[in-house]
């Protein structure tokens, strides 16, 4: 019974140190950039990263920032891709490109028997949401799985936030960022 309890004293331990580790690490991260003039933080949250459904054992943190309320979606991205440190990569077209392309080849089209080479009609494929959010990879990361940070716009009723979080982003063919619209209405 006491080997047992040392055991899960010792997984506890274990887990709130590697959270600790993790937050810490994340606050780290954020800490990289400078804050966006007048902006305030209003929230933080930890949380359990989850994939398929369970928990990875490994921690997250969101933070929270009420920016000024006549600021706009392209003077705050603006101002955190000028100030992207040296080494940090920002997502852009060219990363899911190379995303693509590491998913499956295009197969190529054939007329009894020849190759036909294909130039047109392929839609285009790249970042989407770049007018709300920018994500940012640290020195050494490998998108989509590095270490980085995504800063998110949002606008709740009047108010103005900026959310710093894990990196996340989207691929796909042009479409309207209403995230960013609605930031500045």
């Amino acid at each position: 019974m006491a080997a047992v309890l040392v055991a899960l004293a010792g997984s506890l331990t274990y887990g709130l140190l590697s959270r600790r580790t993790d937050v810490e690490d994340r606050r780290a991260s954020y800490g990289a950039f400078p804050l966006f003039p007048g902006a305030i933080e209003r929230e933080s949250e930890r949380y359990e990263i989850t994939s398929d459904g369970g928990g990875t054992g490994d921690y997250g943190l969101r933070v929270t920032y009420e920016l000024p309320g006549e600021v706009t979606a392209a003077e705050v991205l603006g101002f955190y891709r000028s100030n992207i440190p040296d080494g940090w990569t920002s997502a852009s077209d060219e990363t899911c490109r190379r995303l693509r392309e590491q998913i499956h080849e295009p197969p190529t089209a054939t007329a009894l028997g020849m190759a036909i080479e294909q130039t047109a009609g392929a839609p285009d494929y790249g970042l989407m949401q770049v007018d709300s959010q920018l994500t940012v990879f640290a020195p050494d990361a490998t998108p989509p799985d590095g270490d980085g940070i995504t800063f998110s716009l949002q606008r709740r009723g009047e108010a103005k936030y900026l959310v710093a979080d894990e990196p996340t982003f989207a691929c796909g063919s042009d479409e309207v960022d209403t995230a960013g619209d609605d930031f500045d209405r």
